[in-house]
């Protein structure tokens, strides 16, 4: 830690992130792996700290479980949630782990802490690893290290705290892309539009993924089992947190990069096989009604609900899923926060080095001096892909391009602030991404808080008109609330971050469709079938 000798993944630091125990990996969380990348594949973390040092040093990264395993408590027993939404305070880990770079690289202290820690042991011939010249090149690759993370850093600096479970996932994927291809030209945009973590089961099945659709998810034919859409999608995650790319002018030999393509592949074939976690009954019971209960709120949902979220049986992971669109330029709007698709719509940035490109890599009018981040993203993973080589990861950066994408920047308009402006586009211009996608509900009871962006803290409160949503609530602890479905949102261990819906991505209006139906006499008793039926799904 900055302050302090206490280790960066103590028990009590990871707790305090929420990231889970892993009890495979003693001292480290779930998510959290060492690997090894052979240096040739690196840039700018492509460091030697040592004379003689190996072509593949350990590297500690994040892979999908450290954000999407979730955990629920009620009882005295734990519940751990496999491809749910976990709690991991992405934000303060990385500015956590900033100071403490900053400090050690700062501080004689701690840097000889650190030194002692990474140069022990002996070299292939039996000399000492910590001597003078390997502490001086040592002290040099922590200061290149420390550059790049200020610098990501400040592009996606915002006055907005996310809290327990949700991350601005474009924003921080976004501003990476601009600085491996702008570097100091990339301009600071905000990471402000924090979003919960997608839950992960039957993701192979859907069309399209991402909270807006954004991304392309259908295999193509010929080249199964590679599963060629969701690799470049993953391709583009893995970039935005701790990959190394180095996208350069000569487009044609690819792009120098630490994707683990097999990996990949291996991590979206496994999710095809992830089912949709049951209501636990014997932890959490039901109803004294539970089954009338259940009939009347499946014919509630059948009638109002699932003309956008479709039935799916909790033991179908084939059927196909068509993504149902919620565009903000449309007769029925979803009226929720518009931020996230928002800012994938309309962030641009200098294209650097990738000027000139062709638009779809292979083909297609050049990239300009400026373009939509979107566009500079699917163009840097194809180009990371392609220089995997093979004929299916060849297929897989040119299909990569069916990822929607804005038309090319358009012109200010006048009297109206940046952010004015970007909302006015944003709800006037016609696209397939400007709005948020429904979703088969199966396991929704494990995945609070509720909305995009995790702005209503459970079930109930979701069925309440807006007015009478929490407009503040407490997040952070694992106890469940098995009646109203979500976490217990008031004062409680653990429950440290106020969530305020009143800020500028926190908004939790919205998702009123079925409104209508809670009003009169009978009201309250229909929310209450809705939600005992949605426990089963």
């Amino acid at each position: 830690m900055a302050d302090g000798t206490e280790p960066f993944l103590s028990a009590a630091h990871v707790e305090r992130l929420r990231y889970l125990p892993n009890p495979d990996t003693p001292g480290l969380p779930v998510g959290f792996v060492v690997d090894r990348t052979p240096s040739k594949q690196l840039s700018w973390t492509a460091m030697t700290w040592r004379a003689n040092q190996p072509e593949a040093e350990p590297w500690l990264g994040l892979n999908c479980s450290a954000c999407h395993t979730g955990e629920v408590s009620y009882g005295g027993k734990s519940l751990r949630i496999q491809g749910g939404q976990g709690l991991g305070d992405f934000q303060t880990l990385m500015s956590d782990l900033r100071a403490a770079l900053v400090r050690t690289r700062d501080d004689p202290a701690k840097f000889d802490r650190f030194a002692k820690a990474v140069l022990t042991g002996k070299d292939a011939e039996r000399r000492p690893l910590d001597t003078p010249e390997n502490r001086d090149r040592l002290g040099q690759a922590l200061a290149k290290l420390v550059d790049h993370e200020l610098a990501l850093g400040q592009l996606n600096q915002t006055d907005l705290k996310y809290g327990y479970g949700r991350l601005d996932a474009f924003g921080h994927i976004y501003n990476k892309v601009a600085y491996v291809v702008a570097g100091k030209d990339a301009p600071p945009q905000p990471s402000d539009a924090p979003v919960s973590y997608p839950f992960l089961w039957n993701v192979t099945q859907h069309d399209v993924v991402q909270w807006n659709g954004i991304a392309p998810n259908k295999a193509l034919p010929g080249v199964q089992p590679f599963d060629i859409l969701a690799l470049g999608r993953n391709a583009g995650e893995v970039i935005g947190v701790f990959a190394d790319v180095q996208p350069r002018a000569g487009y044609l030999k690819g792009y120098r990069s630490s994707l683990n393509v097999h990996n990949l592949s291996a991590f979206e074939q496994q999710l095809g096989g992830l089912r949709p976690p049951a209501w636990p009954a014997d932890v959490f019971g039901v109803a004294p009604n539970h089954d009338q209960m259940v009939s009347n709120g499946r014919a509630i949902f059948t009638q109002h609900c699932s003309s956008c979220h479709a039935m799916l049986d909790r033991t179908d992971l084939k059927t196909p899923i068509v993504a149902k669109m919620s565009l903000f330029k449309s007769d029925d709007p979803p009226k929720t926060d518009i931020w996230m698709a928002c800012n994938a719509y309309t962030k641009a940035a200098p294209s650097g080095v990738l000027k000139g490109t062709p638009g779809k890599f292979f083909f297609g009018d050049p990239l300009e001096d400026e373009e939509q981040l979107s566009s500079l993203l699917a163009t840097t993973v194809a180009g990371a892909l392609y220089d995997q080589k093979g004929a299916i990861v060849r297929t897989a950066a040119a299909s990569f391009f069916g990822v929607n994408r804005p038309a090319r920047i358009t012109a200010p308009t006048a009297t109206l602030t940046e952010k004015q402006r970007l909302e006015q586009r944003c709800l006037t211009e016609a696209s397939n991404i400007l709005g948020y996608k429904a979703r088969p509900l199966t396991g929704i009871w494990a995945t609070p808080p509720y909305l995009h962006n995790g702005s209503v803290p459970t079930l109930y409160d979701l069925l309440l008109p807006e007015a009478q949503r929490p407009k503040t609530f407490l997040v952070g602890a694992r106890a469940y609330d098995p009646k109203k479905v979500g976490y217990v949102y008031t004062q409680a261990p653990g429950n440290d971050f106020t969530f305020d819906t009143k800020l500028p991505g926190n908004s939790n209006t919205g998702h009123t469709y079925a409104s209508g139906i809670f009003e009169g006499p009978d009201g309250e008793t229909r929310r209450w079938e809705l939600i005992e039926y949605m426990k089963t799904l």
